[in-house]
């Protein structure tokens, strides 16, 4: 059988998502396994020795009803006999409606069931992001004999950061991942300087690597901390040389994004920053993360804009530069 799977279109949830294709594949061990991804989220899944082919979808092909539409229906020569639909919008549903896949499974809720052959109501209880896409698979069998496989690199692309760090005169950095694409996440610039200019920091390096929004903070971190001490990638690679760099240091700091997400499963040190995020649901997963959060009376909130306006990002500027070194020292110990 063919078996699609319609990828979030979120790189943090991409990566929670590497469970259920862990999950689905032990299912279906001899089926051919198509993941299609929004291209900047494909990266996630490139080189998954259980996938067998990604599908990148250009953003500009999902824009308007009759791109969409377009798109479903260029999917009909996969002959997929399942579609599982990971995200919960509309447009994904109607996608994969076009594609004519003989069983499509999704999530209920935003007018979609119609669209969907085999509806599921969304978890009531509060479970983890992963757990709740691995809901989706119907008489899973092989709930406890599975192993999870996560993103997995090249040589090639091992090697090239390497190569980059060296030319860079940087060894065995600390990775300071600060942007995230929603304001209530991102942690203010004044706190990335505190963390960096700690005693605790030592005279660690560190390399700033996200996307090209996040250069102008990148530099302003830079003129407190010094050139000597940190570098910035900021915009200056893709998605995937970006992933290879997170892969050669040696810990790593994170707002709570995308970038974090891929460091912790990437088994690197993660120290993640949690504020308006829920960590019970939406925690980057791995051997070697931590969440470091204030607790303040107004978070968990789950909104992408600091609602506070007495007192705006209290979650974050409340953490102290002492938890996040101490929670560095105990992933170390």
């Amino acid at each position: 059988m063919n078996i699609g799977v319609y990828s979030p279109n979120w790189v943090g949830d991409a990566v929670m998502a590497l469970k259920f294709i862990g999950r689905l594949r032990k299912q279906y061990a001899d089926d051919k396994l198509i993941v299609i991804a929004r291209d900047w989220v494909a990266a996630i899944f490139d080189n998954h020795p259980l996938i067998n082919k990604v599908l990148p979808v250009p953003t500009k092909e999902l824009a308007g009803v009759f791109n969409t539409i377009k798109t479903g229906r260029s999917f009909q020569k996969l002959n997929l006999d399942i579609f599982f639909v990971l995200p919960d919008s509309f447009r994904s549903a109607v996608i994969a409606w076009f594609s004519k896949s003989n069983t499509r499974i999704g999530f209920t809720g935003q007018m979609r069931e119609p669209f969907l052959t085999d509806q599921m109501d969304l978890p009531k209880e509060a479970i983890h992001r992963s757990e709740k896409y691995i809901y989706l698979i119907q008489n899973d069998e092989h709930a406890q004999d599975f192993q999870h496989v996560g993103i997995t690199l090249r040589e090639q692309e091992i090697k090239w950061a390497n190569e980059i760090l060296q030319e860079n005169n940087v060894q065995d950095p600390i990775g300071l991942l600060t942007g995230s694409v929603a304001k209530s996440r991102s942690v203010p610039i004044g706190k990335w300087i505190e963390i960096a200019k700690d005693k605790s920091a030592d005279d660690n390096k560190f390399v700033i690597i996200g996307e090209k929004r996040d250069a102008g903070n990148a530099q302003k971190i830079i003129a407190q901390v010094g050139e000597d001490r940190v570098i910035s990638f900021c915009g200056k690679h893709t998605l995937r040389e970006s992933i290879a760099l997170i892969s050669r240091c040696r810990a790593v700091i994170a707002a709570d994004s995308g970038l974090g997400h891929i460091a912790a499963d990437l088994d690197i040190p993660t120290i993640s920053l949690f504020g308006a995020g829920d960590p019970e649901k939406t925690r980057p997963l791995g051997d070697l993360t931590q969440v470091v959060t204030a607790n303040v009376h107004c978070s968990p909130c789950g909104d992408n804009i600091c609602g506070n306006t007495l007192e705006p990002m209290i979650c974050l500027d409340s953490i102290s530069s002492t938890q996040v070194w101490n929670t560095y020292s105990d992933l170390h110990n």
